[in-house]
């Protein structure tokens, strides 16, 4: 019983590191801009949170459940789509400010 609970710790630990990656460092500083309320930033991080989440649970259910891979090919083009909108939302922001 006590295993499983290092299981989660390792989890909580290793989604902490992944939250303060470059990716969700600009996704997040892009919510917190656009917003000069606090309440609303906090509001559109969380459910850009739980989307993030429900995400993941959704393709870990597939993965485990059909013991499916994702393949190195398909992880690369992935990350190339996580690199475009990462300039886009950094784009965004930059323009946003010169309007301001």
């Amino acid at each position: 019983m006590l295993q499983g609970y290092y299981i989660f710790f390792i989890a909580f630990l290793m989604g902490l590191k992944h939250a303060l990656e470059p990716d969700h460092l600009v996704a997040v500083s892009t919510i917190v801009y656009k917003h000069k309320n606090p309440f609303k930033a906090a509001y559109n991080g969380f459910v850009w949170g739980i989307g993030h989440t429900f995400t993941i649970f959704i393709i870990g259910f597939f993965v485990l459940t059909y013991k499916l891979s994702i393949s190195e090919n398909l992880a690369d083009w992935l990350e190339h789509g996580v690199a475009v909108m990462i300039i886009f939302l950094g784009l965004k922001t930059l323009l946003n400010y010169k309007e301001t």
